[in-house]
C-alpha cells in the first residue's frame, strides 16, 4: 500500500502538468486560421450635441475643484457640451432637497456610498 501512495504522489503532479500542456496546445488541423474581423478606427470627432448645459454637483473645493474644472473644460472643448459645476459642501442635505423639488443636477458626485 505504501508503494501505491508513493506512486500517486508522483503521478498526480505529472497528470496536472500533462493536462495543462494539452490545454495549451494549438489546433493544428492543417487549415489556415481565419483572419480576425477588422474594425473601423475610432474617431476623435465629437458627436453632434443639442448644446444643452450639464450641471455637475460635488463637494470638492480648492485644489480638487480646480483639477476637476480643468477636466470639465477639456470635456467641453472635446464635445461642445457646456458644463456648470456646483460645489456644495452640504451635499447630503442639499441633493435630496433639490431632487424632491424637481430640480436635480444632471450629475452628482456623491462622496459617501451610504448616502445613495
Amino acid at each position: 500500500m505504501r508503494n501505491t501512495k508513493q506512486i500517486w504522489r508522483w503521478l498526480t503532479p505529472l497528470f496536472a502538468v500533462a493536462l495543462m500542456a494539452a490545454a495549451c496546445g494549438g489546433d493544428d488541423d492543417g487549415e489556415p486560421e481565419a483572419a480576425a474581423p477588422t474594425t473601423a478606427a475610432p474617431t476623435t470627432e465629437a458627436p453632434a450635441t443639442g448644446g444643452e448645459e450639464i450641471e455637475v454637483m460635488a463637494s470638492w473645493g480648492d485644489a480638487e475643484q480646480a483639477g476637476f474644472l480643468e477636466v470639465l473644460d477639456a470635456f467641453t472643448e472635446a464635445t461642445g457640451i457646456p458644463v456648470s459645476y456646483t460645489s456644495e459642501r452640504d451635499l447630503p442635505t442639499v441633493l435630496p432637497t433639490r431632487v424632491a423639488g424637481g430640480n436635480p443636477p444632471d450629475v452628482a458626485l456623491i462622496p459617501r456610498p451610504g448616502i445613495v
